[in-house]
C-alpha cells in the first residue's frame, strides 16, 4: 500500500496511507493532508490515480510544490520521491516499507555542507555556534535566559541560512530552464533574508546598465514594471566594488535618498554582485519596508555567499538553457529537413498536378499541426489567384467551388502573392485581411500563409488554417512553412516542365516519345534476364466517322474517357500512353501472354459498357487490340515488337472491330508438318473409335 511520510527534525512526524483518492493536502482543514505552515497553500497540490499509478498535482500553489528539487505541474509519483510543499514541508513517497531509503533520505535532507569554510559567512557560522558551546560550559552554573535566548535565535537563523544556501545549491547541480531557477532564488532569497521584495538584475555590456528580469514581493506574485525600480547607486557600487552593499536606515544612508527609495517607502536594502567563474553576471538585490527591519554586516556576509551560490546556479542555467535552445533549433532543423524529404519522396510516383499539391498541402498540414488548408496557384494570362485543393473544411459547400478567383492583393493570400511575404494571423474573421469569399461559419482562430515561389516569382500561396489543440501560430511555423513552400514551388515547377515533356496535354497519358524510351529500357531488361514483357495496342472503332457526326469536342471528351479507363485497368508497373490520334497502347512488363490477353479483355468490355452522356444524348464506343509478346513473338528488338502488335491490330480491325487479335508468328516447314502430322494422327484414332462403336 503506497503512503506519504512528513519529516521533519531527522525524524518521521506522520505517516499516511493513500487508500483513496482525490487526497488533498493543504492548509485549509477540509484537505485531506494538513500542515498549519503560512508557506503551504490553502489547497496546494493533490493526489490522485492514472494509468500508471499515482499522480500528484501543484493546485496553483504560491510557493509552488517541487519533486526531486523540481518544480511541477503534473508528475506521476515513483518510490523514493521527495515531495516538498512551499520549500518547506518534506514529504517522502513509498509504495512499501523500505528502512535503506527512509534512513538515506533523511541524511540527505538534514545534513548541509559548507564548502568555502574560510568564507566570511562560513566563519560567522562557526563563530555562533563556539560562542552558544562556551556559554553552555560556564563550570555549571546558570546561564542568563536573555543570553540562552539570544544564543538560540542565532543557532535558528545559522540554520535556516544554512538550509537555505543548500537549497540554492540544489538548484546549482539542476539541469532547470533558467526561468526556473531564478523563480527559486527569489523565492529563498526573500525568505531567507526577511525581506519584501527581491530583484534579480542581468548586466549588459554592450549598453552599460543593469537590467531586471524577474522582481517578486513576498508573496511570490511578480511585481509589475512599474515597482521593479530600485536604487541604482546601491547597484552600481555593489558591481564596482564586487562586495555585497548594505543600505542599513534610510533616515542616515546617503544611498536611499533616491526617488525611487522615497516613493515606495524602502527602509533598508542589500544588494550584492553576482560573480560566477570571475565573469559579473549582475546583482541579487532584497529590500524591506519594515520599521524594524534593518540590513547589517552579518546579513552582508550571508548575503554575500548566497549571491556566490545563485551566480553558479544563474550561469549552470544559461549553459542549460542555452544547449535546449539549440537542441531546439536542432530539432526544428530535423523536421524541416525530414518533412522535405518525404515531401520530395512522396512525389517521385505522381503524374498529375492536383496531386501532388495534395501531397504539398497533406505533408504542411502535418509539420505545422494544423487544422486544414488550401493551395492556390496564380494564373499568368487571368491575374486571378485560384484555389486549387483543399482539406479539412468545415462546410462541404466550400468543396464543391474549389474555384474561388482572387486577385492580388485581395485577402491574406493576395496580400501574400503581391508582398511575397508570408503572413501569420490570429484574429482569425476578426483580421480586416480575412477572405470574405470562404465559409464565415468556419470557426477560424488563425491563419498562416506564405507565398510559393519559383526564384523571385511567386506562383501561388499555401494557406494553413487553425492549429491543433487551440494553439496560436509563431514564428517558427512561419520559418517551416516558408522553408517547405520554397521547396514545393520548386517541385511544382519542375512538375510542370516535367509533365509538358512526358505527358499529353489532352489525355495526360505519357506521349509517344517517352513511350518509345520505356519500351526500349523494358526490351533490354526482358531479352537480359529472359523476363516476360507484353505490349497492347488499342484503336478507337471508327473514330473519323465520330467526329464527323458530334465534333472534335465531343470527340476529344471521348479520348479523354477510354484514357482515363485505361489508366484504371493499367496495374501501377504498366505504363499507358497516346500511341497518336486515336491510338494508345500499353506497355506490360513482366507480363505473359496470357496475361496481356486478359488485360485487353478486361479493357475491351469496360469501353465497351461505358456510357458517356453528352448533351442529353448516351454515346459509346468501342476498340480494337492488338497484342505481342516478347517470347511468344520471339521479337530482335522492341521496333519488332511495336510491328508484330500493329499486325494484330490490323487483324482485329479485319475482323470486324471490337476485338482483340494475339499476334503468332507463321510456322516453320518442319513445325507445319509435325502439326499436320499429329492433326492426321488424331483424326485416325478419332475414325477408329466410331468404327469400334
Amino acid at each position: 500500500m503506497p503512503y506519504l511520510l512528513y519529516i521533519e527534525n531527522n525524524e518521521v512526524q506522520k505517516e499516511w496511507e493513500l487508500t483513496t483518492f482525490p487526497v488533498t493536502i493543504g492548509r485549509h482543514d477540509g484537505c485531506d493532508l494538513v500542515f498549519k505552515d503560512s508557506r503551504v497553500s490553502r489547497r496546494h497540490a493533490e493526489v490522485i490515480e492514472g494509468a500508471d499509478g499515482l499522480v500528484i498535482t501543484d493546485l496553483q500553489s504560491t510557493h509552488l510544490t517541487l519533486v526531486n528539487s523540481r518544480p511541477i505541474e503534473t508528475h506521476n509519483l515513483q518510490h523514493g520521491d521527495h515531495v516538498c510543499l512551499g520549500a518547506k514541508i518534506d514529504l517522502l513517497y513509498l509504495v512499501s516499507p523500505d528502512k535503506a531509503l527512509l534512513a538515506q533520505f533523511i541524511d540527505d535532507h538534514t545534513e548541509v555542507n559548507i564548502d568555502d569554510e574560510e568564507s566570511a559567512y562560513g566563519m560567522h557560522v562557526t563563530q555562533t555556534l563556539n560562542t552558544a558551546i562556551d556559554s553552555l560550559k560556564k563550570g555549571g552554573s546558570l546561564v542568563d535566559s536573555q543570553v540562552l535566548n539570544n544564543i538560540n535565535t542565532e543557532i535558528q537563523r545559522s540554520v535556516e541560512e544554512l538550509k537555505c544556501l543548500y537549497e540554492v545549491g540544489q538548484a546549482v547541480n539542476s539541469e532547470q530552464e533558467l526561468s526556473i531557477v531564478l523563480q527559486l532564488i527569489i523565492k529563498h532569497v526573500i525568505r531567507a533574508t526577511g525581506g519584501e521584495r527581491g530583484i534579480i538584475m542581468f548586466y549588459h555590456p554592450d549598453k552599460d546598465e543593469l537590467v531586471p528580469v524577474i522582481a517578486r514581493d513576498v508573496d511570490n506574485t511578480l511585481t509589475t514594471d512599474e515597482r521593479n525600480r530600485f536604487s541604482r547607486s546601491i547597484a552600481k557600487k555593489a558591481m564596482e566594488t564586487g562586495q555585497a552593499v548594505v543600505a542599513k536606515d534610510t533616515l542616515q544612508d546617503p544611498f536611499l535618498s533616491s526617488k525611487s527609495v522615497v516613493d515606495f517607502n524602502i527602509r533598508s536594502s542589500i544588494c550584492a554582485p553576482l560573480i560566477a567563474k570571475g565573469r559579473t553576471l549582475g546583482t541579487l538585490y532584497v529590500d524591506a519596508k519594515e520599521t524594524m527591519k534593518e540590513f547589517s554586516p552579518r546579513d552582508a556576509e550571508f548575503f554575500t555567499a548566497l549571491a556566490n551560490q545563485s551566480a553558479m546556479a544563474i550561469e549552470n542555467a544559461r549553459l542549460v538553457t542555452d544547449l535546449r535552445s539549440a537542441n531546439r533549433a536542432l530539432q526544428h532543423k530535423l523536421r524541416e529537413l525530414q518533412a522535405l524529404y518525404e515531401v520530395s519522396q512522396s512525389l517521385i510516383t505522381v503524374n498529375d498536378l492536383d496531386t501532388v499539391l495534395e501531397k504539398i498541402l497533406d505533408q504542411s498540414i502535418d509539420v505545422i499541426g494544423s487544422q486544414r488548408g488550401s493551395i492556390l496557384l496564380f494564373d499568368e494570362e487571368t491575374e486571378d489567384l485560384s484555389v486549387r485543393v483543399v482539406r479539412g473544411v468545415i462546410n462541404p459547400a466550400f468543396n464543391e467551388e474549389p474555384r474561388i478567383k482572387l486577385k492580388r492583393g485581395e485577402g491574406l493570400a493576395g496580400q501574400v502573392v503581391e508582398t511575397g511575404e508570408g503572413v501569420i494571423s490570429n484574429l482569425g474573421v476578426n483580421d480586416p485581411l480575412f477572405l470574405k469569399k470562404a465559409d464565415r461559419e468556419a470557426d477560424i482562430k488563425g491563419i498562416l500563409c506564405v507565398p510559393l515561389k519559383k526564384q523571385n516569382e511567386v506562383i501561388g500561396a499555401i494557406n494553413l488554417v487553425n492549429k491543433r489543440d487551440d494553439e496560436a501560430f509563431n514564428e517558427d511555423d512561419l520559418k517551416l512553412l516558408t522553408s517547405l513552400a520554397s521547396q514545393a514551388a520548386v517541385t511544382i515547377e519542375n512538375f510542370r516542365l516535367y509533365h509538358l515533356a512526358v505527358f499529353d496535354g489532352l489525355t495526360n497519358l505519357h506521349v509517344h516519345r517517352y513511350f518509345q524510351a520505356y519500351l526500349q529500357k523494358e526490351f533490354e531488361k526482358a531479352k537480359r534476364y529472359d523476363t516476360e514483357l507484353s505490349l497492347i495496342l488499342t484503336d478507337i472503332d471508327h473514330f473519323k466517322s465520330f467526329n464527323d457526326t458530334y465534333g472534335h469536342q465531343i470527340g476529344d471528351l471521348v479520348l479523354i474517357e477510354v484514357a482515363r479507363l485505361l489508366k484504371e485497368t493499367a496495374r501501377t508497373t504498366d505504363l499507358v500512353a497516346r500511341y497518336g490520334g486515336e491510338e494508345f497502347c500499353a506497355v506490360l512488363p513482366e507480363t505473359n501472354l496470357e496475361g496481356a490477353e486478359a488485360f485487353a479483355e478486361r479493357l475491351r468490355v469496360a469501353i465497351e459498357e461505358h456510357k458517356l452522356e453528352v448533351k442529353g444524348q448516351t454515346l459509346s464506343v468501342t476498340i480494337s487490340l492488338g497484342v505481342s509478346n516478347f517470347k511468344v513473338c520471339k521479337a530482335k528488338d522492341k521496333d519488332e515488337l511495336i510491328k508484330f502488335a500493329d499486325t494484330a491490330l490490323y487483324q482485329a480491325k479485319h475482323a470486324g472491330r471490337n476485338r482483340f487479335q494475339t499476334y503468332r508468328p507463321p510456322l516453320s516447314s518442319r513445325e507445319l508438318a509435325e502439326r499436320i502430322a499429329k492433326r492426321k494422327t488424331s483424326g485416325s484414332k478419332a475414325s477408329s473409335s466410331t468404327k469400334g462403336e
